[in-house]
């Protein structure tokens, strides 16, 4: 159980450092003028994904179980 703390506090540390990341990069690339749009784009695109990604994994989980009544 202390390895799945550990790994799951260093995955929010990762999650944290790429969105940190993502807005510095946007600061130091984009005029200012844009900067609100780019951020924003990201902001869908994680959004996104956030949903996107769990919703993929439950359909693969749902069509890979075999059929009920299945011998093991």
């Amino acid at each position: 159980m202390g390895v799945l703390i550990a790994g799951r506090a260093l995955q929010g540390v990762g999650a944290g450092g790429v969105l940190a990341l993502t807005d510095a990069l946007v600061a130091g690339l984009v005029p200012a003028r844009r900067r609100g749009l780019c951020t924003a784009w990201f902001g869908v695109a994680f959004g996104t994904a956030s949903v996107a990604g769990p919703l993929a994994e439950f359909r693969e989980s749902v069509m890979t179980r075999p059929p009920r009544g299945f011998p093991h």
